[in-house]
């Protein structure tokens, strides 16, 4: 058995060391600058990219840096906001005293003007404090729609679709039973335990390209033989480039096992409704916001001894909360459901090892710019359960696998290590 682990351990590690320098080596193409601002005037034309949206306005606004040619001088200011052009406008005059600001996809269009160009600045500050609320909204809903790397909604890598995978993995899939387990015929420990998956993962999104980190931590209880309940807490980290965004949040799930596969009996049936809310950040991009999530997953399975296949079907609400700091309201303007549905077919190898290959259909019921996307992957478990009997009634796990998400203009590859123990 020692022989066995030190193998087991030894495989995975060289299966993880060897995906991570195939995801993380270097591409043809570096990563492009997500925001671009381009400023013409008095016969002048300058155009600025980098990775802070913020940075860039501010430089345009005031005329500064790049854009100080343009100081004295009337001009406009065209911001390409992540793949989405035209985002925002800005025109000032010669003296700075008067100022326009135009969103078209929140068909905004107002015009600032003061006794000097500070005056005029304090009224654009006013204005963003107390009246803009509902104009950002709209921003943001139109940048969901359309820019494959929004931070809230509206694409694989957004706030809303990363809490749906992550659910989705906890209780739209099963895992199957290995050769010892059937062997043995016990019931596995039902304990409190705890478990982490280390997501690492690079994705190009309509020639944007980024790197992904999570590591979801999931605490679960056991309130009776057939009732349990799940604590989530993700954690993800995302870079643009040189722009970063943050998340985490809370999820709480009640797994109910309706139907558990035995030697007497091969199907299993599991309903699971989930309820928390999720956060995700990024100063650099100037988005974010607080969700809610609400949803019920459902997965069944079939044990034919030799095989196992399962489906798993699950839908997630997710909403914008708004939040008040340091005088500015935000809201991010979601309102979205997901529906996730997917197959998987599961081998067990040897006494201890599964391997299995499966197929998730990701879609969104409202406006997104990649509205729908399939997830191929594959991953290998070992189960260890100890030599005595009473080791042998836990369930912990290691495993180790290789997803991709495919959409329209989007492709991603990524890495995943996990394991889960019972205490």
């Amino acid at each position: 058995m020692k022989i066995e682990r030190q193998h087991t351990v030894s495989l995975l590690f060289g299966f993880m060391v060897v995906a991570a320098i195939l995801l993380m080596a270097p591409t043809k193409s570096a990563a492009e600058d997500l925001f671009n601002v381009t400023a013409s005037g008095g016969g002048i034309t300058r155009s600025v990219s980098g990775s802070s949206v913020v940075d860039l306005i501010n430089n345009a606004v005031n005329a500064k840096d790049t854009f100080s040619v343009f100081q004295g001088t009337a001009f406009i200011a065209d911001l390409n906001y992540a793949g989405v052009p035209g985002a925002i406008q800005f025109t000032t005059n010669a003296a700075g005293t008067s100022a326009t600001l135009s969103i078209p996809s929140a068909n905004f269009t107002r015009t600032f003007n003061g006794a000097t160009r500070a005056d005029t600045e304090e009224q654009l500050e006013d204005f963003l404090k107390t009246d803009a609320s509902g104009v950002i909204t709209d921003f943001y809903k139109a940048v969901n729609s359309q820019s494959p790397v929004a931070v809230t909604d509206g694409n694989p890598q957004s706030a809303t679709a990363l809490a749906a995978r992550d659910t989705f993995q906890l209780y739209g899939v099963l895992v199957a039973r290995t050769n010892e387990e059937r062997e043995t015929q016990k019931e596995l420990k039902e304990g409190p335990g705890l478990g982490a998956v280390l997501n690492i993962g690079s994705f190009t999104a309509n020639g944007i390209h980024g790197t992904t980190y999570s590591l979801p931590l999931t605490t679960p209880f056991r309130l009776s033989s057939r009732v349990g309940l799940n604590l989530e807490v993700p954690l993800n980290y995302e870079k643009l480039g040189g722009a970063r965004v943050f998340g985490s949040g809370l999820i709480a799930g009640v797994p109910i096992q309706i139907m558990k596969a035995s030697n007497s009996s091969p199907w299993s049936w599991q309903v699971t409704p989930f309820g928390g809310f999720t956060g995700s950040a990024s100063k650099d991009m100037a988005a974010g916001g607080l969700l809610s999530i609400a949803g019920a997953a459902s997965v069944v399975a079939r044990d034919f001894q030799r095989v196992t296949i399962s489906m798993g079907n699950m839908f997630s609400s997710h909403s914008g909360i708004s939040l008040s700091v340091a005088g500015y309201r935000f809201d991010p303007g979601v309102k979205q459901t997901i529906f996730k549905n997917g197959g998987k077919l599961d081998v067990p190898l040897g006494r201890r090892w599964i391997l299995d290959g499966s197929v998730v259909l990701t879609n969104f019921t409202n406006d997104a710019a990649v509205s729908h996307f399939e997830t191929l992957g594959g991953e290998i478990i070992y189960r260890v359960l100890g030599n005595s009997s009473a080791d042998r009634n836990g369930s912990h796990y290691l495993k180790a696998g290789v997803y991709s998400d495919v959409g329209s203009h989007f492709r991603s590859t990524q890495l995943q290590v996990g394991s889960a123990w019972k205490f």
